[in-house]
């Protein structure tokens, strides 16, 4: 093979290799913008909502948590966040409890009392 024609091969390779790498938008799109809608009609696109904020960094302090805490007598326990939580859990425990003994079905069966469950 001549020099020129395996140049020429060498650059079209190393072209295509270089438009593969790229991602093409389609002819008259800007990046970030909605896409076409043919049925329209001369109407706007509709305004995406905000971004939601992001989580701030950390952990949250659960139950559980709190009473790995307590079973460990780590410090944690007794933090006025462990504290709180752990006695709502208590009250919403035996909150459920009652409600189970008095026949109300449905507030055994709520939501809160199935995660109260959850918790022990």
């Amino acid at each position: 093979m001549s020099k020129p024609l395996l140049a020429a091969i060498l650059l079209c390779l190393v072209g295509a290799g270089a438009q593969a790498q790229t991602p093409s938008l389609p002819q008259g799109r800007e990046p970030g913008a909605a896409p076409y809608d043919p049925f329209a009609r001369g109407k706007p696109a509709p305004v995406a909502p905000p971004a939601a904020e992001p989580a701030t960094p950390g952990f949250r302090i659960t139950v559980p948590l709190c009473r790995r805490a307590q079973q460990a007598n780590d410090p944690l326990a007794k933090t006025v966040e462990c504290e709180t939580l752990l006695k709502a859990a208590d009250d919403q425990a035996r909150a459920c409890q009652r409600a189970f003994e008095a026949g109300d079905d449905k507030a055994a069966m709520s939501a809160a009392c199935r995660q109260a469950a959850g918790f022990r």
